[in-house]
């Protein structure tokens, strides 16, 4: 259930004795004796979005509702209509009258929010696609989160969907666009091993992606739409320890999450997937995509001496070593 309110604030004028006899100032004090609210918009919900009848009130020119989505009240009536950037949605029925462009083998592809209306809040229609999973799961979420002012919230199934907060960076908006593509999906799997499959990890390491295409009918005219997977593998420890020597929390989780991204976004554009990429071996894609994340604590112009990280690298072991006894 949820209700908007929006307040404004009334002064009154009193006066207020100042001597022993009871005798008034001859000058008022505006004194804030109680708030007045102007209540817009009052709604109970069923748990996809329908009002409950004769549980809600709504005031002139207010044209939002449940999820913060704009109204068309004149297809089903006050509140059982809802449109956004990727569908139109029915609230009755809890389902989008458009199939989903990405096709999504587990589920509807006519489903909204995920099916989870009450947990996951859904800005424009998209799907939320990064997921952290694997054995450090928890702290490389709790480090996400230190960087970036929206409010972020995992799941069970490692899936991150945006709860609140705001954009007011450049890499508030990437975050926000690797979480809401329905193109995309950025899979993290954590660990707490200095190595993946044999690479050496300094933080984390790009593992490639894979592209698909669907296609669908739609009014007699063939609508292809490619999709992409994107891997990345991150150790949590080695994140906190670079965020530790450069003094930015969180900065380089927020980076392995944004060039894998990243990543796919270059792979969609090419037509080309990308290969995980290992050192002294050219790697476009890669290349393109570390370039195009938010940047990495250890890089300028955040940090002016760009050999800070090859010092870092000389005390890794060691640094390591003891944050992974404090971080445990």
């Amino acid at each position: 259930m949820k209700s908007t309110y929006f307040t404004h604030y009334q002064a009154t004028s009193k006066r207020h004795p100042v001597t022993g006899n009871g005798t008034y100032s001859h000058q008022a004090i505006d004194t804030v004796l109680y708030y007045t609210a102007d209540v817009l918009s009052a709604t109970d919900y069923y748990p996809f979005g329908s009002p409950m009848p004769g549980r809600n009130l709504e005031g002139d020119g207010y044209r939002f509702g449940f999820n913060s989505k704009e109204k068309d009240n004149e297809i089903y009536g006050n509140g059982n209509s809802y449109t956004a950037e990727y569908w139109q949605y029915d609230a009755r029925l809890g389902r989008r009258w458009n199939v989903d462009p990405v096709d999504k083998p587990w589920m509807s592809s006519y489903h909204a929010f995920s099916n989870k209306p009450i947990t996951n809040v859904d800005p424009n229609g998209a799907l939320d696609d990064v997921y952290i999973t694997g054995e450090a799961a928890e702290k490389a979420t709790e480090q996400l989160k230190k960087s970036t002012n929206l409010k972020l919230n995992r799941e069970e199934s490692g899936k991150i969907s945006i709860v609140g907060g705001s954009i007011e960076n450049e890499d508030d908006q990437q975050l926000f666009d690797a979480i809401t593509n329905p193109d995309i999906k950025v899979n993290v799997e954590t660990t707490y091993e200095t190595h993946h499959e044999g690479q050496r990890l300094f933080g984390g390491a790009f593992w490639g992606n894979t592209i698909a295409t669907n296609d669908t009918e739609e009014n007699e005219n063939s609508l292809k739409n490619e999709t992409a997977s994107a891997e990345q593998v991150v150790n949590p420890f080695q994140c906190a320890a670079i965020d530790y020597f450069f003094g930015y929390p969180g900065q380089t989780i927020l980076h392995e999450v944004t060039e894998a991204y990243q990543g796919a976004l270059i792979s969609i554009q090419k037509g080309m997937p990308a290969k995980p990429a290992f050192p002294n071996i050219e790697n476009y894609i890669f290349e393109a995509a570390h370039r195009a994340a938010t940047l990495p604590p250890n890089v300028p112009p955040i940090h002016y001496n760009p050999k800070l990280f090859d010092i870092y690298r000389i005390v890794d072991d060691s640094m390591l070593k003891y944050m992974s006894i404090k971080l445990r």
